[in-house]
């Protein structure tokens, strides 16, 4: 099992060289879920994992970071893998925003049109960005 760290450099490097979702989904699953450990009794699967949403997120952002088209060809080529790892609800969503966040908020214009991209692709839905954005960890965002 690997560290998120590594995972994400083995990410960079697929995503580089032409990686197919599918690929992209065999990487990440390397990644032991954190949640495992906290359920009552190891039996149960934790609905999502949230380093593989972190690692995803911050990965596809980074390599899309030049613009936002680069951001925008990111999040449509692997939309099924957003599918497919953001299948927590709500909180697995509010992940993928916060995500965002943390590495665009000095950047307002890019944050607007990123969660507009996740509302049009389905990766997040309305309700989850309105709690997000009226949250608590938000509130500094806003004077």
């Amino acid at each position: 099992e690997e560290s998120g760290w590594e995972t994400a450099q083995q990410l960079i490097t697929s995503i580089r060289n032409k990686a197919t979702p599918e690929e992209v989904l065999k990487v990440l699953d390397g990644i032991n879920n954190p949640l495992r450990g906290e359920l009552a009794g190891d039996e149960m699967t934790p609905p999502y994992n949230p380093l593989q949403i972190q690692v995803f997120v911050q990965t596809i952002l980074y390599l899309g970071s030049k613009s936002f088209s680069h951001s925008f060809a990111g999040i449509t080529k692997f939309l099924p893998v957003f599918e497919t790892i953001v299948v927590g609800g709500e909180e697995a969503q509010m992940l993928v925003l916060k995500e965002m966040h943390s590495m665009w908020q000095s950047h307002q214009q890019m944050m607007v049109v990123l969660v507009d991209k996740f509302l049009r692709t389905k990766v997040v839905q309305c309700a989850t960005v309105a709690n997000w954005i009226f949250g608590k960890d938000m509130a500094a965002d806003f004077t």
